[in-house]
């Protein structure tokens, strides 16, 4: 299995292409409640929709993060966004 996810990563960096499965979360938004307080069989701005990220991207975020982590910076400005 690990030869096989190396080799979608790889191609993904050396090609330049995404498969239409990794951008496509349609599937993946749940509503999460907007608070501790709220009342959830109301649903009146009470919840808000959450992506869920494909488990190979963020396995691809985390590569690129160790081996470029010295190389890449973020605004003051981002908190954490």
């Amino acid at each position: 299995m690990y030869i096989h996810i190396s080799r979608l990563l790889s191609g993904m960096v050396v090609y330049g292409a995404v498969p239409d499965d990794f951008v496509s979360s349609r599937p993946t938004t749940v509503p999460i409640p907007e608070g501790s307080n709220v009342n959830l069989t109301v649903s009146d701005n009470n919840y808000r929709g959450i992506t869920l990220s494909s488990i190979f991207g963020r396995v691809l975020d985390l590569i690129v993060l160790m081996q470029h982590s010295d190389k890449l910076e973020s605004s003051r400005l981002q908190f954490g966004f």
